[in-house]
């Protein structure tokens, strides 16, 4: 897989109208949607949860990333979590919202090539005047509650039966599915794929507590969240080029093969006859981290990025014998030149690690160029990246948030690679 990177606005939906009115009769200057419902919220957003608001750095003009303490998730997150979510913090007529240090708030997110972002229209309904946001929750915690897994995959999953392997049959509303059965720790584990709304795959795992997929393919391997893996799955799972895929739950082996890829293939086709879909299609809820072990003389890397078609954004990699991580970002600072020199700073769980940095520009090739910072004794930020939540990279005025999820599994394998 060649790493491409494009850049995409944050798509946010939102519903203009001439005036909007709050359940209090307070009017908003900009312009969202009228009557919002926890559904709504659940389906429009990446992320949903409340945490308090523990810190918040300027991320660009009138732009603020605010660092959150998860205390309840209902969408995306769990609780403990640390996310970084960037959001205006002009006035309320540009949809800028601002959120105080050491109070707890509801937002729900957008997951976009930046990183995940909200403004005013995804948080007035849960300011405490309005008068919605009790309704909201209890109805979001009822909603998440009765979705973990939902739906006739979830139930199929539930009951599934036979030996270990992979079969595909026939959902009581006419769609194929694909079942894994495995069985971990003497533990039955079933994986279940199907085509689901809106052009997208839908996944379901049994029992429900299991984390985390992983995929090992000829191009590396692939830790995938249980909450959003179905179609970067199925995209692995349908390169007919390496028939020999090796899955795993929760690090735990997981039947794979020849079975299994011609198991998904067949999913992929009943998905594009039924709704169009294509596993190439651009998806900027795929971001996702690969984990390529040395090969040929190459350096291990971890790289997150868009793995159904190949977007890179940001990588770690190292210098084995100089003990050092390189850490490289594809967000470069206004007016970069080669061979510049800029400050680079990494926050993670609110811990900040400084390195020198350094522009890498390239006269063609996939992307425009790379910020590339050393950390000599990186022991403490891979401490800190275990730990999951957000990742923010900045170089000057180029911020970039990922996901530490998913590289919280890959590190133990990373750092033998590198000796650390």
């Amino acid at each position: 897989m060649t790493p491409i990177m494009h850049w995409a606005a944050v798509k946010i939906v939102l519903v203009s109208v001439a005036t909007l009115l709050t359940a209090s009769g307070a009017a908003l200057a900009c312009s969202c949607e009228r009557n919002p419902t926890a559904a709504g919220i659940l389906a429009q957003h990446q992320m949903v949860f409340t945490g308090i608001a523990r810190s918040s750095v300027t991320a660009g003009p009138q732009v603020s990333a605010t660092t959150f303490e998860v205390t309840e998730g209902f969408k995306g997150v769990a609780a403990k979590a640390t996310v970084v979510v960037r959001h205006p913090d002009g006035p309320s007529a540009s949809c800028g919202v601002q959120f105080a240090t050491g109070q707890s708030f509801t937002v729900a997110a957008q997951q976009g090539a930046s990183g995940l972002s909200t403004t005013l229209c995804s948080t007035w309904m849960f300011l405490p005047h309005v008068g919605l946001r009790d309704g909201l929750l209890a109805e979001m915690r009822r909603l998440t509650a009765s979705t973990a897994p939902a739906g006739e995959l979830g139930r199929a999953a539930a009951q599934a039966s036979g030996r270990d392997g992979w079969q595909v049959s026939a959902l009581p509303d006419g769609r194929l599915a694909a079942f894994g059965i495995g069985t971990i720790d003497g533990t039955r584990h079933v994986v279940a794929l199907a085509c689901g709304a809106g052009k997208r795959p839908e996944l379901a795992i049994e029992p429900a507590a299991a984390r985390t997929l992983q995929v090992e393919t000829s191009d590396g391997v692939w830790i995938f969240p249980t909450d959003r893996p179905a179609d970067a799955l199925a995209a692995g799972l349908l390169d007919r080029m390496d028939r020999q895929l090796r899955l795993a739950i929760d690090g735990k082996t997981f039947p794979g093969g020849p079975d299994a890829v011609d198991a998904f293939a067949k999913i992929g086709k009943d998905c594009e006859q039924r709704s169009g879909w294509q596993y190439s299609q651009d998806d900027d809820k795929q971001m996702l981290w690969i984990f390529r072990p040395q090969q040929g003389g190459a350096a291990p890397f971890l790289i997150f990025g868009k793995p159904a078609t190949g977007w890179l954004l940001a990588d770690l990699s190292c210098e084995p014998r100089r003990q050092t991580l390189v850490v490289r970002s594809t967000a470069l600072p206004r007016g970069a030149r080669n061979g510049q020199a800029v400050s680079f700073k990494i926050r993670v769980d609110g811990q900040e690690y400084s390195a020198p940095a350094r522009i890498k520009l390239f006269a063609d090739g996939d992307v425009a160029g790379f910020v590339v910072a050393r950390l000599t004794k990186p022991q403490k930020l891979l401490d800190s990246l275990r730990k999951g939540g957000e990742v923010t990279l900045v170089a000057k005025d180029a911020v970039l948030d990922v996901q530490a999820a998913g590289v919280v599994a890959m590190l133990p394998p990373f750092e033998r690679a590198c000796g650390f």
